[in-house]
C-alpha cells in the first residue's frame, strides 16, 4: 500500500515541478492561439481549436490547485489495506510509466 502512495505522490511532485516552470496565472485562447499571463502577443500557435482550449484550461495555477487537492486527499485518510480502489483509479493514468505495477490495474 505505501509503495502505491509513494508511487502517486512522485507522479505528482513530477507534475508539479513541470507547472512550476511554466508561467503562472491565467492562459487565455483566442481561436487557435493560447497566450500565457503577461504576453500581448500570440505565443503558442496556430493549433487546432480544441487543443488551444485543452492548454489554456490545464494552466499552471490550474494544475497546481488540483495537485495540492489530490495530496489533501491523501493526507486526509489512513488508507488500510482495503481501501486502495480509490487510489488505484487515480494512478491509472500512469499506467505506461516504468515504476508502474500490474498489481495496481484495476480489472476490465
Amino acid at each position: 500500500m505505501d509503495d502505491l502512495i509513494e508511487f502517486y505522490r512522485a507522479r505528482l511532485d513530477e507534475a508539479e515541478q513541470i507547472a512550476q516552470q511554466a508561467t503562472a496565472g491565467l492562459w487565455v485562447w483566442s481561436r487557435e492561439y493560447v497566450t500565457p499571463p503577461g504576453y500581448h502577443h500570440r505565443t503558442v500557435g496556430p493549433l487546432e481549436p480544441g487543443d488551444a482550449v485543452h492548454i489554456a484550461a490545464w494552466n499552471p495555477d490550474h494544475v497546481l490547485a488540483d495537485i495540492a487537492a489530490k495530496r489533501a486527499i491523501l493526507d486526509e485518510y489512513s488508507w488500510e489495506a482495503g481501501e486502495t480502489r480509490a487510489i488505484r483509479h487515480l494512478v491509472q493514468p500512469f499506467a505506461g510509466h516504468p515504476d508502474f505495477r500490474d498489481e495496481w490495474r484495476l480489472p476490465e
